[in-house]
C-alpha cells in the first residue's frame, strides 16, 4: 500500500470482510489496517492537490 505514495489516488475500497466467519479476528485487524493505510494515502493526496504539501 505504501508504494501508492504519491500517485494522485481518488478512492479505495476494502471488500469482504467478514468478522462472523474469523474466529481469530486477524481478518478484522488486516481489513482495518488496510482501511487505515488507504485513509492515510487519500488525505496525503487531497493535501496535495490543494497545494498543502
Amino acid at each position: 500500500m505504501r508504494g501508492l505514495r504519491g500517485l494522485d489516488l481518488v478512492g479505495g475500497d476494502v471488500v469482504e470482510v467478514s468478522p462472523p466467519f474469523d474466529m481469530s479476528g486477524n481478518t478484522a485487524l488486516v481489513g482495518v489496517t488496510v482501511m487505515w493505510e488507504i485513509l492515510c494515502l487519500l488525505s496525503e493526496a487531497v493535501a496535495r492537490r490543494r497545494g498543502r504539501i
